[in-house]
This record gives C-alpha cells, sequence and structure tokens, in this order.
C-alpha cells in the first residue's frame, strides 16, 4: 500500500492569496502594537534629543528680550533710597510658557540710574529696603547690604548685581529679568 495522504503541512492546491491565517494576524497586530506604543513613547523622546537644536531661536528671543519696568517719568523720582519695581516676563517651564514678575531695585547713584537684583547673593531670597535701618535686609539670614546694594553684613559673599537696562520711548526696559 502505497498511498499518501495530505497532511496539514502540504500547501492546499489552490489558496486565496487574501486570506490571512491566524499566525500572520497575530504577528500584524503585535507589529502594529508594538509600532504604534514606539512612536507613541518615540515622539518625545526624539524631540528631547533634538531640543537643543530646535529651541536655539527660541532661546536667542528668550534672552535677548527687553521687560518693561516703569515709566521715565517714574524713574526720575527715584532718589538715594532703593524703590522697588516688579518686572514681568515669561518663562518656559516643562511644556508650557507662564507670566511671572521679578522684584528690582532702582537707586540714584551720583545722578545717574542703577538697577540690581533685589535677590539675596546667600541663597537667592527676596531682599526688601529697611527704611529704619537704612539697609537691604535678607529675612533668611541676615545679610545686610547697603542702598546701592553693596554687602555691609551678615553671609552673603558679593553685592547684588547690577543689571542692564535701557531707555526706548520713554519706558525703561531691562535685560532678561529671568538672569541674575
Amino acid at each position: 500500500m502505497n498511498h499518501t495522504a495530505a497532511g496539514p503541512t502540504d500547501p492546499p492546491d489552490r489558496v486565496d492569496s487574501r486570506l490571512i491565517n491566524r499566525r500572520r494576524f497575530m504577528e500584524r497586530g503585535i507589529f502594529a502594537l508594538f509600532g504604534g506604543l514606539a512612536a507613541i513613547l518615540g515622539l518625545p523622546i526624539v524631540r528631547y534629543v533634538l531640543s537643543p537644536i530646535f529651541g536655539i531661536k527660541e532661546d536667542l528671543a528668550l534672552s535677548t528680550q527687553w521687560a518693561p519696568v516703569a515709566p521715565l517719568s517714574e524713574m526720575e523720582k527715584v532718589e538715594d533710597i532703593p524703590k522697588t519695581f516688579h518686572v514681568p516676563y515669561r518663562i518656559f517651564e516643562g511644556w508650557r510658557y507662564r507670566d511671572v514678575s521679578r522684584p528690582v531695585f532702582a537707586v540714584k547713584e551720583g545722578g545717574e540710574l542703577v538697577l540690581f537684583s533685589a535677590y539675596c547673593t546667600h541663597l537667592g531670597c527676596p531682599t526688601f529696603w529697611d527704611l529704619p535701618r537704612g539697609t537691604i535686609v535678607c529675612p533668611c539670614h541676615g545679610g545686610l547690604y547697603n542702598n546701592l546694594g553693596q554687602v555691609v553684613g551678615g553671609p552673603p559673599p558679593r553685592d547684588l548685581p547690577r543689571l542692564v537696562y535701557k531707555v526706548e520711548n520713554d519706558v525703561v526696559y531691562l535685560k532678561s529679568p529671568a538672569e541674575g
């Protein structure tokens, strides 16, 4: 007896090319699932890796921003006692921009307007002008500065940093308020 039976591994005589078997269906399904997952997870990773390249324009624009401080007429009233101004600016946090303000001191030194940071150089705490003492005081660790932002006592390692400003259209603008 020499007969051969068609086994399960033998291809049928006629196969419809549009039909898909269970194994091929599972392969394609898993491939699609992992491909979609890779795209969802991969895009943020690629954006993170390439962000320095594409973020140069944004960083340059932010680094050259000028924020309005006050009208020139108000700045002309400033004398040798520091006056606090709150400068609005925009920062980029994570995926969004946030509008914040930063305090700066304005004072006249020899008739010239001087703007300097209101954050202590010790640990970055906000400072304030204490009129009875005649000094700028940092409440965190007792740092003391004179009216021109120079250290006169306490732990601050250096004077309050002076800030770059310009006058345009009778308004005083501060350069890069997020720095310093």
